[in-house]
């Protein structure tokens, strides 16, 4: 899913505190962020485990979240005509059982 916005969780979170952040850019997608971040003066948030991955490629600093946020849902979404397809079947499994172990 791609967000077509600039609010989410955080934007909630922070309203509830009467603040609110000043969003500087927006990306397509987040494997742009580690050269954005370590470039620039910037700060983004995003999933722990990919901020330790990226925090390895590039010169950047994680951080602990300070606030609480309620855990992502990720889904998964294919076509009826591949619901009996061996190959699509055996993706989907593997996919779930990948994403149970992070």
């Amino acid at each position: 899913m791609i967000r077509r916005d600039e609010t989410g969780a955080i934007d909630r979170v922070l309203a509830e505190r009467n603040l609110q952040r000043r969003v500087a850019l927006t990306v397509p997608h987040m494997l742009v962020l580690p050269t954005i971040i370590a470039a620039t003066d910037l700060i983004t948030v995003i999933p722990a485990q990919m901020a330790q991955y990226f925090s390895r490629i590039d010169e950047i600093e994680v951080f602990e979240l300070p606030i609480s946020l309620a855990p992502w849902t990720v889904a998964m979404l294919w076509s009826q005509l591949s619901d009996n397809d061996e190959a699509s079947r055996w993706l989907r499994q593997t996919l779930q059982t990948l994403c149970k172990k992070i």
